[in-house]
């Protein structure tokens, strides 16, 4: 479905209190410098109710937009950096308060066809930057309203100075604040002493691969289950702790993007194969950091499947295996020496990066927001009637995000359109993975 936006009006926010000289100077760490200009973003979307936290009697969008734009100037007295402007060949933010962008936006839609129909492509309008260009601005807001009445907040942080737990925990703070919760505020902001900065280029605005489309596919419970079983029972697995749903639900689509490469040029002997899971290093780290510390804590585990995996097994049994092993290594000391040790570790990124875009490697890239809070975004009028994730940035990449129960297991799954037309008429894939519906009319 095409959403025609309407921009009603653009400001720049600015902290509420100016940041002192003593905070101006903000330093990245090396995560952060190894990490591309991108944003991370996300999407939330409440439907129109006649109560809030604070009794107003303004209208319900009305009243949540000037929550949100009165709230955002105190969130950024606290995370002055959000609001500053970036001296990447220095490695640090400029705290100015130059401000965020806040926009305001309405679409003739029905929250409900939206949450219904929306494929995730169709949802980057709701963002008020291009998600995968290089902006000065780092962090963005745009809250746009529904025919109905509902609403949606979308935000984003450049991936240069934070990560998505970053973001999270920023909304969760801010939602706080907005229903009146003191002290929410604790910021952790230390990424710089424990991944110190090196002397590198700042050539990270690589070459992304944009020709991709992007889907949502909706795995229930039953369907998860069932996963799950499968790779439980096979011999591969034997003797192992019951493989997660994560960790089931990876290899299972994994081994449907191989079946859809099979029959092109891609399964040529020339190229290697490489799968790409990201982990969050907070709750690794000696002692572990808070699960809002501010910045880059991710870590990128790297597993080479066999031939024999790529070949014979065609369920990727063995990657259950591998998946958990190359998991259970990491920790903040091996971190550290991986990211200490590499001594051109910006030339490796940049050369990697290379083979990907030119299709000496074929990655695929898993990441899971499960498990997390995400639901719990609460700015005064209830809990999110959906949460998700717009198209993102590389072709091969996999996001995983749990439903609103809890239960099921939405997956954005972003692959060249003549894999994805394949995938999409994988009977193996479809008989566990529901696809989103096409409207049966045009919708405004």
């Amino acid at each position: 479905m095409k959403l025609e936006v309407d921009i009603i009006s653009e400001e720049l926010i600015k902290p509420s209190t100016p940041t002192p000289p003593h905070l101006r100077r903000y330093p990245l760490s090396l995560i952060d410098q190894i990490t591309v200009h991108i944003y991370a973003p996300t999407l939330y979307f409440y439907r129109s109710t006649d109560s809030g936290s604070g009794g107003e009697d303004l209208d319900f969008a009305l009243a949540f937009k000037n929550r949100l734009r009165s709230t955002l100037p105190d969130v950024l007295s606290h995370y002055p950096q959000l609001a500053g402007r970036p001296n990447y060949a220095s490695s640090f933010i400029n705290c100015n308060d130059a401000g965020v962008p806040f926009r305001e936006a309405r679409v003739n839609s029905q929250l409900a066809d939206v949450v219904q129909f929306a494929q995730p492509d169709d949802l980057n309008r709701l963002f008020p930057v291009e998600l995968d260009r290089f902006n000065e601005e780092l962090m963005a807001v745009q809250f746009t309203e529904f025919a109905c009445g509902g609403v949606a907040v979308a935000s984003c942080i450049s991936h240069k100075i934070a990560d998505a737990m970053t973001l999270f925990s920023l909304n969760n703070n801010w939602a706080a604040m907005a229903r009146g919760v003191k002290d929410v505020f604790k910021p952790h902001m230390e990424g710089a002493k424990i991944f110190p900065a090196k002397t590198m280029s700042y050539d990270t605005a690589m070459t992304l691969v944009r020709n991709r489309v992007a889907r949502r596919f909706v795995f229930e419970q039953s369907k998860l289950e069932a996963i799950r079983a499968k790779y439980a029972e096979n011999q591969a697995t034997i003797n192992q702790i019951r493989p997660s749903r994560i960790e089931s639900l990876s290899a299972f689509v994994y081994s449907r993007f191989i079946a859809a490469l099979k029959h092109g040029s891609a399964m040529s002997n020339d190229v290697s194969f490489l799968i790409n899971y990201t982990v969050n290093l907070r709750p690794k780290m000696n002692p572990p950091l808070p699960h809002d510390a501010f910045g880059n804590y991710y870590f990128n585990v790297m597993i080479f499947p066999s031939p024999e995996m790529l070949n014979t097994d065609e369920n990727c049994y063995g990657l259950v295996k591998q998946l958990r092993e190359e998991t259970n290594k990491i920790n903040g000391e091996m971190a550290k020496k991986f990211l200490n040790e590499n001594k051109d570790l910006m030339e490796t990124v940049k050369d990697f990066a290379s083979k990907v875009v030119n299709g000496e490697i074929i990655s695929c890239a898993f990441s899971s927001t499960c498990r997390l809070p995400l639901y719990d975004v609460d700015f005064g009028w209830g809990r999110p009637v959906w949460v998700t994730f717009p198209g993102l940035w590389f072709k091969n990449l996999v996001a995983f995000l749990e439903s609103k129960d809890g239960d099921g297991i939405d997956a954005i799954v972003h692959l060249e359109e003549q894999y994805m037309n394949k995938l999409e008429a994988d009977e193996v894939f479809l008989k566990y993975a529901a696809t989103i519906p096409t409207p049966s009319s045009p919708l405004a």
